[in-house]
């Protein structure tokens, strides 16, 4: 498959499963994805024949360890039902994700800091405890979005939105204060480190 963009043309093939295996660009670098029998994304290989990064894989399919251009590797654990529990770091400290029936408890970061999360009856986060037992308090409208958060000093941040859902304003108003981004960030950070993660490990099979 070739592409072209103006006078650039780059330059795709794929496998009989439809995984792409290479990328060549304009000048001719090309930059190569190896699977294994499975069909699960072994390592990609740049232009100049190094691997920029690799992984393995347990019995059920699921990411065991991924190694980069440096050879720094992770190694991840899961419970039962495929939800991450642990990532093991070079130097043998971890960063362990602990569970309820449904929803993320707690993590325990590198330096064994405790971060816990409580929940409603619909799964809305509405209590984060940081490691100095710090808490945020989340409220949340019928439709589930988020309504006001109260922080450990009894700040409360309310949020508006239009009929669309989209955000519409902050009380305060982040302009004479935080910056919008981050009252953004506060309000979606719980849901942005799940995802983030569900990238890093599940996004690589091809």
């Amino acid at each position: 498959m070739t592409q072209e963009s103006g006078s650039k043309v780059t330059t795709y093939t794929y496998n009989a499963a439809g995984q792409k295996t290479s990328e060549t660009n304009a000048l001719g670098q090309t930059t190569r994805w190896e699977y294994d029998n499975d069909g699960f994304l072994q390592r990609v290989v740049n232009a100049s024949g190094k691997t920029d990064v690799s992984f393995t894989y347990d019995g059920v399919g699921r990411v065991a360890s991924r190694t980069d251009a440096e050879g720094y590797t992770l190694r991840y654990q899961y419970d039962a039902l495929n939800r991450l529990t642990q990532i093991q770091y070079p130097d043998n400290t971890t960063r362990v994700q602990a569970w309820d029936k449904l929803d993320l408890a707690s993590v325990t970061d590198q330096m064994g800091r405790v971060t816990r999360y409580a929940y409603n009856s619909v799964r809305n986060r509405v209590q984060v405890t940081d490691p100095l037992g710090r808490t945020t308090q989340s409220d949340y409208y019928p439709n589930g979005k988020l309504k006001t958060e109260t922080d450990a000093k009894g700040t409360v941040t309310a949020f508006t939105y239009t009929p669309s859902g989209r955000l519409a304003a902050l009380d305060p108003d982040p302009l004479l204060g935080e910056d919008l981004r981050q009252y953004i960030r506060k309000a979606s950070a719980f849901d942005e480190q799940l995802a983030v993660l569900d990238r890093e490990l599940f996004a690589h099979r091809g």
